[in-house]
């Protein structure tokens, strides 16, 4: 089996596994939106995962400006404006959120993290720091949420709160943990999170 086989198995085992796991996601979700989520984990044609994850993205509230983002190479002033705004409120979130005194190590290293990862130039930011932004988007939800982000009935306890909120937490909790189990482009697995929280 080849490298690319096995990868694409790894992500396809994971995305059916998320699906068998949240059998509650069909009342939360549109078919779109499910259908976007399995070809964005699933290996494919980079153009259908580009669009799934405007679809995805367009679920968590994004209008136009996410997909031209995603289906562009280059590396455009609006990009570089979401991934301030990403920064400016991930930090304002990260700030405000109390948590418990244990807890408070993890704040200040999000923080930390927060910022070295800004300072990655242009698109680089994506490549160089995937595996990052995938632990600052994990870490994100449990700093909000304290230890219920590790229970098992988390996702479904997101979609009740609000189900874009269930969308960005189902969608987290299926990204690849590094950047070579991703069978999609850095950008396109992580942009859907991003903007999230360049918006929450």
């Amino acid at each position: 089996m080849t490298l690319d086989a096995l990868q694409e198995k790894r992500v396809l085992i994971r995305m059916q596994k998320s699906i068998e796991n949240y059998p509650f996601i069909s009342e939360y979700v549109e078919q779109d939106v499910r259908e976007a989520m399995q070809t964005l984990f699933s290996a494919g044609n980079t153009a259908d995962q580009s669009a799934a994850a405007a679809v995805v993205a367009q679920a968590l509230g994004a209008d136009d400006s996410v997909k031209k983002i995603l289906a562009s190479d280059e590396y455009s002033e609006q990009e570089a404006k979401l991934l301030s705004s990403f920064q400016n409120n991930l930090k304002l979130l990260v700030q405000k959120t109390w948590v418990e005194k244990s807890d408070e190590a993890l704040k200040e290293q999000v923080l930390y993290r927060l910022d070295t990862i800004c300072r990655t130039a242009g698109a680089e930011i994506y490549t160089q720091s995937y595996a990052e932004i995938v632990k600052l988007l994990n870490d994100a939800l449990f700093l909000m949420f304290g230890s219920q982000a590790h229970k098992e009935d988390f996702i479904e306890y997101a979609f009740r709160i609000e189900p874009g909120f269930g969308i960005f937490s189902w969608y987290v909790n299926t990204l690849p943990p590094t950047a070579d189990d991703a069978v999609a482009p850095a950008k396109i697995m992580l942009l859907p999170g991003i903007f999230f929280l360049s918006t929450f």
